[in-house]
């Protein structure tokens, strides 16, 4: 992400890619954590995306 520092009131601001939240982009979002693979199927969580691995 980009964080900027405001010039008025010096608070530090963050801007963070669709992949990470948190004050200062410090948190891996989760991409599994609405269950998106059905039948089955292993969510791997990648950077804001996911991977269904489908059973044999």
């Amino acid at each position: 992400g980009t964080c900027i520092i405001n010039s008025e009131d010096k608070r530090e601001s963050c801007l963070c890619s669709k992949a990470f939240s948190g004050d200062r982009c410090q948190v891996n979002i989760d991409e599994c954590s609405s269950s998106p693979c059905r039948h089955g199927g292993l969510c791997i969580d990648g950077l804001g995306e996911f991977i269904c691995s489908c059973p044999e």
